[in-house]
């Protein structure tokens, strides 16, 4: 008679666990600091959107700048 195997053993699935665990270890601190870099981007690209109005504000010498 043929036995078939069905599944996979321990050790197997022990081995995946620990590739992953790698994985993981790597590629995580390498997203948040993605993260971080592309945050730090959308922040200057909202806040240069001001600059030229607070420029020309300092020049005039205003002392109060409205959201315009």
């Amino acid at each position: 008679m043929k036995v078939f195997q069905r599944g996979f053993t321990l050790i197997e699935l022990m081995i995946v666990v620990a590739i992953v665990g790698i994985l993981m270890a790597i590629s995580v601190p390498l997203y948040q600091d993605y993260v971080k870099s592309t945050q730090v981007r959308r922040a200057q690209a909202e806040l240069s959107a001001y600059k030229a109005s607070v420029e020309v504000a300092i020049s005039k010498g205003v002392s109060s700048i409205a959201n315009s």
